[in-house]
């Protein structure tokens, strides 16, 4: 991701594998290296878009929109989003996104970016006007000869898994008209030279990659251990516990605790079992946290349950209520939290 700005790539269609690293992480990547993470049709709780539908870019005098957008049956990466995050069907974001940038911005071109395959894409953008050319993100192999919509708008890919690269000349003509080259391939194989700094950057990330890979494994091994362990008692989750507790729950969701793995993630330590340990519930406990994607997205966090135990056994034994400072104290101890005041971050969190 870092690598794209230097690329010198203008903007990129976010779709759903994007997602693995998490979205506070992805967006940064975009903001840190200056290119446009475009997503009409990811949008948050309320309905909101999470990322721009689209970015204009001036050539000569003319305007280029570009559009984003993915197809929501794709659902790698899914289980990373917030609560609420979902992809919405892309057709009336495709319809804004087109008439924004046709009557608002005055493009004289539009490209489409599709997060999904290329049978999704047809089917989309089959009775699609205004846009002069479709880019499908979720294939293997290059395509040099387009697929076309029945409204006969090529529709390409490119970009076999880093092997190779897709090039076309789109020309905006002075009569408003729009031409396309055909699509040439370019394969980077031996004959393209290396950038040593590059080489020296790929080669130090895949050894970063081979070092997550054995901490994941690890992770892995002992989430699955405890969390598959039979359990007299049940975590159910904090949705669980707003059923009665709602303003409690209220008051959490503007917490740290609430956001806790979002940290982790953000430094690539969400596989690390010495950080995972405080920042998700219910870890090393049967039944708690694991990695599996119901489980994960569950009890990630420090949800109402690391304090307050199972929840089908609180109200036998509520444990918060025994002594809070000492449950603080299990993760905020002195190697962790060396400036830990109970009574300051109490009233942070209390309900």
């Amino acid at each position: 991701m870092d690598l794209l700005g230097d690329m010198g790539l203008s903007a990129t269609g976010v779709q759903s594998q994007d997602l693995y690293l998490g979205l506070d992480v992805f967006k940064g990547f975009g903001e840190r290296e200056g290119y446009a993470q475009l997503c009409g049709n990811l949008v948050d709780g309320s309905g909101r878009p999470v990322f721009p539908a689209y970015r204009v870019f001036t050539y000569g005098g003319k305007k280029l929109g570009v559009l984003g957008v993915t197809d929501p049956r794709l659902q790698h990466g899914v289980e990373k989003l917030p609560e609420g995050f979902k992809f919405a069907d892309p057709a009336p974001a495709i319809a804004e996104g087109v008439r924004a940038l046709r009557e608002r911005e005055g493009c004289a071109a539009v490209v489409l970016l599709y997060g999904g395959r290329r049978e999704q894409a047809l089917e989309t953008c089959k009775t699609l006007q205004g846009v002069d050319l479709v880019f499908f993100g979720n294939a293997t192999i290059s395509q040099r000869v387009p697929a076309e919509t029945e409204s006969g708008i090529p529709v390409y890919t490119a970009g076999n898994r880093g092997k190779d690269f897709g090039e076309i000349l789109l020309t905006m003509k002075d009569d408003g008209s729009v031409s396309l080259s055909p699509m040439q391939i370019h394969e980077l194989d031996k004959n393209y030279v290396e950038d040593p700094a590059v080489a020296a950057r790929v080669a130090a990330l895949k050894s970063e990659l081979e070092v997550e890979k054995q901490r994941a494994q690890l992770i892995e091994q002992l989430a699955r251990e405890y969390s598959e362990t039979a359990a007299t008692d049940t975590y159910l989750g904090t949705e669980t516990c707003k059923r009665c507790h709602a303003t409690e729950v209220e008051s959490f969701l503007q917490t740290a605790h609430a956001h806790a793995m979002v940290s982790l993630e953000q430094k690539f330590e969400d596989n690390n079992p010495d950080c995972v340990s405080c920042h998700v519930t219910g870890w090393q406990e049967p039944g708690g946290y694991g990695l599996d994607a119901v489980n994960r997205n569950k009890l990630g966090g420090v949800q109402c349950e690391a304090c307050h135990g199972y929840g089908t056994a609180h109200a036998r034994n509520l444990l918060a209520a025994a002594d809070p400072a000492a449950m603080c104290l299990r993760c905020h101890d002195q190697a962790n939290s060396p400036n830990f005041d109970f009574a300051k971050y109490w009233e942070r969190i209390k309900h």
